[in-house]
């Protein structure tokens, strides 16, 4: 016999891991410490509530001890201060996400610098993989700082660096200010990126 999971509004939610008896039916946190998967998928309006859920799910653990697997906030209006919330929460910890999903959730240049913060204060070897920061309202201003903010990290590593896909089409941010990174060295072009799952 197989079960199916249930759908609430499109979206389909394990009922063992949704957040339900917190008031967020669509919306994950599980895993932790070291193989975290969160996902917030529930109105806007309840950014906050997730954000309290987060940091009520992260306390028992040492700073610097959480991994996240993955942090999809997709497909949400995120407002500049629920974004600074959420990675406050991630910088106050110290949270590790290998792979953010940050695209179509309506990020400003506001929003992309609690983002660039956050790269800014975790180790070196704590960078994403992969940021999924397309279809935003990123312009030239945010994409800068949070490239700005991998580089810093960049600089502190020993030997290679740690790629990071970034991913920010359908942003305002123009190929010139793209092309120029890659001319300078400082980025490359690909189309895909092999994630492990």
């Amino acid at each position: 016999a197989t079960m199916s999971r249930p759908t609430t509004g499109g979206v389909t939610v394990d009922p063992n891991r949704s957040l339900a008896a917190d008031g967020l039916p669509r919306s994950t946190i599980f895993g932790l410490p070291t193989r975290g998967e969160a996902s917030f998928k529930d109105e806007a309006w309840k950014a906050q509530q997730f954000c309290e859920k987060m940091r009520q799910m992260l306390s028992p653990y040492p700073v610097g001890r959480v991994v996240f697997s993955q942090v999809d906030i997709s497909k949400v209006a995120w407002s500049a201060s629920g974004v600074q919330c959420l990675f406050s929460i991630f910088r106050d910890y110290q949270v590790r996400v290998d792979r953010l999903r940050a695209f179509d959730c309506q990020l400003d240049d506001a929003a992309l610098q609690s983002v660039a913060a956050w790269l800014a204060g975790m180790p070196a070897l704590h960078l994403p993989s992969e940021m999924h920061l397309s279809h935003n309202r990123m312009t030239p201003t945010g994409f800068r700082a949070v490239v700005e903010a991998i580089e810093s990290k960049w600089v502190q590593m020993l030997g290679q660096r740690l790629p990071v896909w970034l991913r920010v089409e359908g942003n305002p941010v123009d190929d010139r200010t793209i092309c120029g990174l890659v001319a300078a060295g400082r980025a490359i072009f690909a189309a895909s990126c092999k994630a492990p799952e």
